[in-house]
């Protein structure tokens, strides 16, 4: 009787759960597409673009990362359409934070009002007055900057906690980033992989609670790392390696080709 109950509870917790899953990736992909646009085309068949290259106020040439999604449907008349789907704000948030610890990065094609969860590092970096701005519609540039430590609750954007954690080590003091427990069906158990690999490095995070990272202030070493093959871990140690006294060799890098195929090249 015991075991029919035990059953009958893992059943109606699996069904809960992955209605409630299903309910808001149809909410994200609703809204989602309502923000895809068609892209017109020059006489040449080229796709019209402001990107890649723009004068800075000094007269330089700044070089600008577009997080950009394209896709060419062909029609029955063998002709073909251009769509651009709003970046993803998941890489975006890497590289505006390699921004904010190493340097200027400027990326383009990037919606401050998407409806992706991801988005909401803008409103953390608002809240630690950190240099990221807009600077033109959709280009934002973010730049070194110095901060505190933050309190986030990353439940419904598990995908921003491997880059939290490099600005956690970053900042002038603890920081606690929640709903850690969303990582441990990812690539690998990404929760306990994290920990595991930036301990490695020199870095101070425990676990807490089972379902919260404490970051502290850390100065990182260096040495030979295994991605694990997540693409998350690999660009987040990427990122990592600038606050790192000796150089990283990372091993299995290409895994970044999952969601971002042109990362390394940025590095």
């Amino acid at each position: 009787m015991q075991v029919f109950q035990n059953l009958l509870w893992c059943r109606d917790n699996c069904l809960n759960h992955w209605l409630h899953w299903l309910k808001w990736l149809t909410l994200i992909c609703r809204d989602t597409a309502c923000r895809v646009r068609r892209r017109p085309r020059n006489k040449c068949g080229e796709t019209k673009s402001k990107r890649g290259e723009t004068e800075s106020k000094h007269g330089e040439t700044e070089k600008i990362i577009s997080i950009t999604n394209c896709i060419n449907p062909k029609l029955s008349n063998n002709t073909s359409l251009e769509f651009q789907i709003e970046g993803d704000w998941s890489a975006a948030a890497t590289l505006l934070s390699l921004g904010v610890i190493g340097g200027n990065v400027t990326l383009a094609n990037i919606n401050s009002n998407s409806p992706q969860p991801d988005a909401i590092i803008l409103k953390l970096f608002e809240e630690l007055n950190i240099n990221c701005a807009e600077i033109a519609s959709n280009i934002f540039r973010a730049s070194k900057s110095n901060y505190n430590g933050f309190e986030i609750d990353a439940t419904n954007c598990p995908d921003l906690i491997p880059i939290l954690v490099v600005l956690g080590f970053k900042a002038n003091s603890t920081s606690k980033i929640k709903g850690i427990n969303r990582l441990t069906n990812k690539e690998c158990n990404r929760k306990d992989t994290l920990a595991k690999v930036f301990k490695l490095l020199g870095g101070k995070i425990n676990i807490i609670n089972n379902n919260e990272f404490e970051v502290k202030s850390s100065k990182l070493t260096g040495g030979f790392i295994d991605s694990h093959n997540d693409h998350r871990i690999a660009m987040a140690i990427a990122v990592a390696a600038q606050l790192c006294t000796q150089p990283i060799t990372l091993t299995r890098a290409e895994c970044v080709a999952k969601s971002f195929n042109d990362f390394w090249k940025y590095f």
